[in-house]
């Protein structure tokens, strides 16, 4: 009986009078404790030796419905003769409170003459895991609808774990990828720089690097990626290195053919016979290809910005008027003007701007 008094949880002690009359003949003092939240004026005389219905409903002041739901579960383990473990849900003052509860019969001569109730207030406890399942729900969600993929690799560059989009991404199943080693995915050509890459987020823990490399789909052929690896090796609930990663190509050819345009225009620029410019009005110029400097007589952009763009004209008031035709037009065209070179010799020349 010390050893009932004294649990750290409720339980009460419960004569079984007949069928559904259960009546109270002892009760701890952590259930006591419990009723004491939803009224202080419960003690142990308002209990003992009262039927649990009318304790329930008339001493708790608690809903039918409670006792009526409580009640199965004591039929039931009279019937199946051994512990029944049931939730017990009811609000107080507008908040839920729930109890993880068991009833265990004891018998005397083949009948059921006594049920020990025992409880305890897991409310905290299961809100905690709802918001954890939640938390992890959307989590998934997140993972599994991103346009990313992630990666989660060992120390040693295996595969322990691949998010749905790499899937996607690569054409793989699971088993095509966990447990191998990551570099046997990447570009011949790019896996000493991945390697490299590997190594220096080994080395920083904590810190994230950004790179670009090929990655290979299952059909073998390829596709650039913007790849991260962030070091969480010394995090225990990660322990390993996370690639998150993103397919790219589009944008590098995008940006190649770009580089392969500006490239052309470039060489066109530089090896034409007229004299092409893009300057900063009344500042500087910030591009000339090769036919303006001969025609001025500099050797380089940096030779061209020491002087002042006016003063290439002979005639200020013909600058004014391109000037006022820009201002007004957003552009000149086949203006003739005299121009100046570097050596103070004048020439004629056909301007057009815009």
């Amino acid at each position: 009986m010390v050893l009932f008094d004294h649990h750290p949880h409720p339980q009460c002690l419960l004569e079984v009078a007949k069928k559904d009359k259960y009546v109270f003949k002892a009760v701890n003092k952590a259930y006591l404790k419990s009723l004491a939240a939803v009224d202080p004026a419960i003690t142990e005389d308002k209990l003992v030796d009262r039927d649990l219905e009318e304790v329930v409903l008339q001493v708790m002041k608690f809903p039918r419905k409670i006792y009526d739901d409580s009640i199965i579960y004591f039929r039931q383990a009279i019937e199946q003769r051994d512990t029944c473990q049931f939730r017990e849900e009811f609000y107080f003052d507008g908040v839920e409170y729930i109890y993880m509860s068991s009833v265990t019969p004891i018998f005397e001569k083949g009948k059921c003459t006594w049920l020990i109730y025992h409880t305890y207030d897991a409310t905290e406890r299961i809100r905690e895991e709802n918001a954890l399942l939640e938390s992890e729900q959307k989590f998934r969600a997140l993972i599994e609808n991103a346009s990313e993929g992630i990666i989660l690799y060992s120390k040693h560059g295996i595969i322990q774990y691949v998010s749905p989009p790499v899937r996607k991404l690569g054409g793989y199943k699971d088993q095509d990828l966990v447990g191998n080693r990551g570099i046997a995915f990447i570009h011949p050509e790019d896996q000493d720089k991945t390697l490299q890459k590997f190594q220096e987020s080994i080395e920083n823990p904590g810190d994230t690097i950004v790179f670009y490399h090929r990655l290979m789909r299952k059909d073998q052929s390829f596709f650039w990626s913007e790849s991260t690896l962030t070091n969480l090796l010394h995090d225990p609930e990660v322990n390993g290195i996370i690639s998150n990663f993103r397919d790219i190509t589009e944008k590098k050819e995008a940006d190649d053919r770009i580089r392969k345009s500006e490239r052309i225009i470039s060489s066109i620029n530089q090896n034409i016979e007229l004299g092409i410019y893009r300057s900063i009005p009344d500042q500087s110029f910030e591009y000339v290809n090769n036919a303006f400097l001969r025609m001025f007589g500099f050797d380089s952009l940096e030779d061209l910005n020491k002087v002042k763009p006016s003063s290439l004209y002979k005639d200020q008031d013909k600058r004014n008027e391109v000037k006022f035709l820009l201002d007004r037009n957003s552009y000149v065209s086949n203006e003739e003007a005299q121009f100046v070179r570097k050596n103070g010799e004048t020439f004629w020349g056909v301007l057009s701007s815009m």
